[in-house]
């Protein structure tokens, strides 16, 4: 035994006299083992039971004087050969401690873990520490047997130095305090439970240990302990390691003769950890139900439902024998309630509005399993508005009987309101997508074929320059420049007609954007239409998307283009209007100033009845093939999402005007033109200059170097990378591509600017604004280069950047 105490962790600390002596005066044989927490049995080698604990007679309903004729075989709820092979171990094993479960028959349902602690220097005993593997209670006193009562345990008389070996070598944590708190014993257990070395918890004091904030809860459960020496309490709480963190513990306090106190402590810090996780689990779903968008209900069944009665028998019970038990608020608000609490309590029926659908959804319920999704529901909602719904319940089932049951409901109203108004167009859809390959090839094709203009365009340029003012080359040259400019402009209406441009509202002059787009429409709607411009030069700003206002015109001009088989005029007015209720008859139109844009042709016109449907979606009066339909609906959409409206007036061969109104705003700033440059601005800073397509790359050094700038160049990020960490010399700018192999071009600057700090950035590509966006380029202050591009654009684009930058350093 003692060679075995040698090798623990605290045998030093028992082992000194001043302990031997306290044990002496406690008496510590039977005060200790009957204190313990843990139920404790010692066995003979054939398994009779010689001694047990208070905690083990009373957890487990025996009788000690019972105990003592009963073999511990007979208390397992394990095969005989198990329980035998468990004994073996226990002696005969090469360690002293073995460890298990297993179940007790008088307690089935208790699973305990036992440790087998095998005492050399008593062969023929072993010592069983059970350990419950559930949580077990808080605070609750229980009154040992007193010594008086207490009976010979049959021919086992152990000497206290035996329970002193025991208690050491018990897997909790003990600790012996005085009336201060002062440490005078804790066994090896309660060393590495708190991370210190043998002996050195000694001494401490144990509020020292605990929380300040939890000292006055353990002075007040010292004050009522010590009204009874008898009483023990079980209580929880945190204890400070030795390295400053934090462990949980469950104590089992007890008092002990000469005004000291023990502590048998199990380490729950695990449990905790999970209660935590739990809670904080618990809080996320309540949180997740009750803010949650989607409908939520959870209903409980008192009584639970059996699954042997009728269908109908069971629908019925649903509708009366249930309450609810949650909800999410966005229920609540549905059935006219501010708060989900509101709600709580009332039964199924209660949220029911047609009995005979609700009868349907629940005979699906039960039939499919007591699980239906997506099931479609209309209702009214505490406006009476109509309301469509996908609603899905799932029951829960125990012991043959439904016990709850979750719902959910997902608006689909809008949806559905949708569908209403596309069905009696279903054909026209199909026809409609014949236009979605067009901007998909516009998407497509845009990247690559700018970048075969960005050369031509480039190179062109640079003939030019060094071309002789009289050369008989130079006509052919602009020839070529004249042909490459109409196909960067084809590229960008092309794009612009398959929207595939992201659409930005903003404060604008139209004038603007009417005077750009006439420059684009006079080849789509053919020489024989007269187009004429009556712009107010005093208009004022609106905030609308240039792009939409665009497509707008586009639409409205090619409607009108179609209306005038012949030839005719096509007028595009603007003005400043107020609306008031004696200048305006439409009553829908809030009062106020707006912007005024007319289109107006002198075509065939429409019909009043026909005028009724031009604005739904897929309504034309086209021959199949020939219109989607889709013109005027998008028109339309466009201008309600820009908060304006747009009034027709048309009658057969009379013509057609189309007026649109869009909220002017004062506070817009004033759309200014950029100033033209005569003369390609040049430059001595450094570039590094990133392109993975050669043929850009290369030009671009050529007109950059010519002006002056120094230009390292890469082919692609990790290139530039290597490059720019080996140049010794400030480099000014980074002129990239955005979208390159290996790293896109927002990743290579963001790399470079922790090597170059000073470095200002232009972007460049040939990519449309909504594949520009997927890579994070659309922002305010980002300096952009759209391909393809000229000398002078690119000289100015790059002046704009390093000057931008260093403005921007001077006013930091």
């Amino acid at each position: 035994m003692k060679k075995q105490l040698n090798n623990l962790s605290a045998a030093a600390a028992f082992e000194s006299t001043e302990a031997n002596k306290m044990f002496s005066q406690i008496g510590f044989g039977a005060t200790f083992f009957d204190s313990l927490p843990n139920e404790v049995l010692i066995l003979n080698r054939k398994g009779d039971i010689f001694a047990a604990n208070d905690s083990f007679c009373r957890n487990f309903g025996y009788d000690s004087s019972d105990l003592l004729k009963t073999n511990w075989r007979e208390l397992v709820a394990a095969r005989e050969s198990e329980t035998e092979m468990c004994l073996q171990q226990a002696f005969d094993h090469d360690t002293y401690r073995w460890r298990t479960s297993y179940r007790i028959n008088k307690n089935p349902k208790g699973v305990f873990q036992i440790d087998f602690l095998h005492l050399e220097d008593e062969p023929e005993f072993i010592a069983l520490f059970h350990k419950k593997q559930q949580k077990p209670g808080d605070g609750i006193p229980y009154r040992p047997r007193r010594a008086a009562e207490k009976k010979t345990l049959g021919s086992f008389e152990a000497p206290d130095e035996f329970y002193k070996k025991l208690i050491e070598l018990a897997p909790c944590p003990v600790f012996i305090a005085d009336a201060d708190f002062n440490l005078k014993y804790s066994n090896s257990a309660a060393s590495r439970f708190l991370g210190y070395q043998p002996g050195e918890l000694v001494g401490k004091n144990v509020l020292d240990l605990k929380r300040s904030e939890e000292v006055a809860r353990m002075l007040e459960l010292q004050r009522s302990q010590s009204e009874s020496e008898s009483i023990q309490l079980r209580s929880e709480w945190e204890y400070r390691k030795k390295d400053g963190s934090w462990v949980w513990g469950e104590a089992f306090t007890g008092n002990l003769p000469g005004g000291l106190r023990t502590a048998f402590v199990t380490d729950i810090t695990e449990r905790k950890n999970a209660e935590a996780r739990i809670k904080k689990s618990q809080e996320a779903y309540r949180l997740f139900i009750r803010q949650n968008g989607l409908e939520i209900s959870h209903f409980e069944l008192k009584p639970p439902i059996p699954l042997t009665d009728s269908i109908d028998q069971q629908i019925a019970k649903i509708f009366s024998d249930t309450s609810l038990a949650e909800s999410s608020e966005s229920k609540a608000k549905h059935y006219g309630y501010s708060s989900e609490d509101e709600v709580i309590g009332k039964p199924f029926a209660y949220f029911v509005q047609n009995k005979a659908t609700a009868k349907e959804f629940l005979k699906k319920f039960v039939e499919s399993g007591y699980q239906v999704d997506d099931f479609e529901i209309r209702e009214f909602d505490a406006q009476r508005n109509e309301k469509f719904y996908l609603s899905s319940l799932i029951g829960i089932v125990e012991k043959g009987k439904l016990i709850r049951i979750w719902g959910t409901q997902r608006d689909i109203t809008e949806r559905k309101r949708a569908e209403k108004a596309y069905r009696v167009a279903e054909e026209q859809l199909r026809h409609s997508q014949k236009i979605e390959p067009i901007g998909r090839l516009a998407g497509g094709i845009a990247h690559d074929f700018n970048n075969f203009l960005a050369v031509i365009m480039l190179q062109v340029d640079m003939i030019n320059r060094k071309l002789p003012e009289n050369d008989p080359l130079r006509p052919r040259v602009n020839d070529i420049k004249t042909v490459t400019d109409n196909a960067a402009v084809m590229v960008k209406q092309l794009l612009a007609f398959g929207r595939k441009q992201t659409l930005q509202p903003q404060p604008l002059v139209l004038n603007d954007v009417v005077e750009e787009f006439i420059k684009i429409i006079r080849t789509l709607i053919g020489e024989d239409i007269e187009i004429t411009l009556k712009l107010d030069q005093n208009l004022g700003v609106c905030f609308v998307d240039p792009n939409q206002m665009t497509q707008i015109l586009m639409n409205l001009a090619v409607n009108a283009r179609d209306a005038m088989h012949r030839g005719g005029k096509l007028s595009i007015e603007t003005s400043n209007i107020t609306i008031d209720e004696n200048t305006f008859k439409h009553r829908a139109q809030p009062k106020g100033t707006y912007i005024e844009l007319t289109v107006r042709d002198n075509g065939i016109g429409m019909s009043a009845k026909t005028k009724k449907h031009i604005f739904e979606p897929f309504f034309t009066t086209k021959e199949a093939g020939k219109g989607t339909g889709l013109g005027l609906a998008t028109v339309y959409g466009i201008v309600k999402q820009s908060k304006g409206f747009i009034w027709v007036n048309s009658k057969l061969q009379e013509g057609t005007t189309f007026t649109l109104h869009f909220p002017r705003t004062d506070k817009g700033a004033k759309v200014v033109k950029p100033e033209k440059v005569k003369t390609i601005p040049p430059g001595t800073e450094t570039i590094l200059l990133v392109e993975d397509e050669e043929h850009i790359r290369k030009t671009s050094m050529e007109v950059l170097e010519s002006l002056g700038y120094t230009i390292i160049d890469a082919k692609d990020g990790e290139q530039a990378i290597e490059v720019a960490k080996s140049y010794e010399n400030e480099i000014n700018l980074l002129l990239t591509d955005v979208v390159m192999p290996k790293m896109n071009g927002k990743e290579l600057a963001k790399k470079l600017k922790d090597v170059h700090p000073e470095l200002s950035v232009l972007f460049m590509s040939g990519y449309t604004d909504d594949i520009m966006s997927r890579h994070g380029v659309l922002e305010e202050d980002v300096h952009f280069l759209g391909k393809p591009f000229t000398p002078m654009t690119l000289a100015v684009k790059v002046r704009e950047a390093i000057e931008a930058h260093e403005s921007s350093g001077r006013d930091k």
